[in-house]
């Protein structure tokens, strides 16, 4: 009797029927461990289950909640400035910020979280912490924050943004000149690089601290440029409207100063 299947076709289809079988295991072998316990499921009705997840698979391995380093920031922003926070810890609240009290700055809050994917030592040591203490929020010291400051090599593309509004902040109240060229360089960088997630900081934390420097004419043109070039920019950096909101009052609030002056 002639077979159906000659041996040389047997051969060829061997690989992929063992390739079958062994996802078929792997499945069955998840369904039992979900059964007894030992795996738990994502729940995908479950919008904060959804946010940990994504938050644990973004390749971010930690947040830090920094706030500038002046005399106006308020005492609930200066006790979390340099606070770490874990992804899953971030991940379990939608409106989590980060402060243990509110803001009380008059014009509003002006911390940031920035996200870091943490390739090199300093910062894979906290990471490394973070896990192994559940989740656990740890406050850096400033020569800690320091140290990981000096990333000078292992870190991503994006991982070097954040440093560079990590140092900006740090410096507005000793080193403004210093702060306004690393905003600066956020800003071109945001523009002509398809965005990131600190353009917008830049440009909020850029125009402020030239506000308060007293250099009105500068911080208009910080916002026109915004104005120009981002305002209506779609996609997953896009202004948010009460980020719009705040730069359009700073406008007013400038052109009005400008006026005054004219008279």
């Amino acid at each position: 009797m002639t077979s159906l299947f000659p041996y040389s076709e047997v051969n060829e289809i061997l690989p992929y029927l063992m390739g079958v079988l062994g996802l078929l295991m792997t499945w069955k072998l998840h369904d039992l461990e979900v059964r007894t316990g030992r795996i738990h499921g994502l729940d995908i009705s479950d919008p904060s289950a959804i946010r940990s997840w994504v938050h644990n698979s973004s390749g971010v391995s930690m947040y830090i909640h920094a706030t500038p380093d002046d005399p106006s920031a308020c005492e609930a922003c200066r006790n979390a400035n340099n606070t770490v926070f874990s992804p899953a810890h971030v991940g379990r609240n939608k409106k989590f910020n980060g402060l243990a009290s509110p803001c009380i700055n008059p014009a509003g809050c002006r911390c940031v979280r920035v996200g870091l994917e943490g390739r090199w030592p300093a910062a894979e040591i906290i990471s490394a912490w973070l896990r192994e203490n559940n989740d656990a929020t740890a406050l850096l010291t400033a020569e800690e924050m320091a140290d990981l400051l000096k990333a000078d090599a292992g870190q991503s593309a994006n991982d070097r943004l954040g440093l560079y509004l990590l140092e900006a902040l740090r410096a507005e109240g000793t080193d403004p000149q210093f702060a306004i060229s690393r905003y600066r360089h956020l800003i071109i960088r945001g523009k002509h690089d398809a965005g990131h997630p600190f353009l917008m900081p830049a440009y909020l934390r850029l125009s402020d601290l030239l506000e308060r420097g007293g250099r009105t004419t500068d911080a208009l043109d910080i916002i026109d440029d915004f104005c120009t070039h981002v305002r209506y920019r779609k996609g997953q950096y896009a202004p948010t409207a009460a980020e719009s909101s705040l730069l359009a009052r700073r406008k007013s609030r400038l052109q009005r100063g400008l006026r005054k002056n004219w008279q």
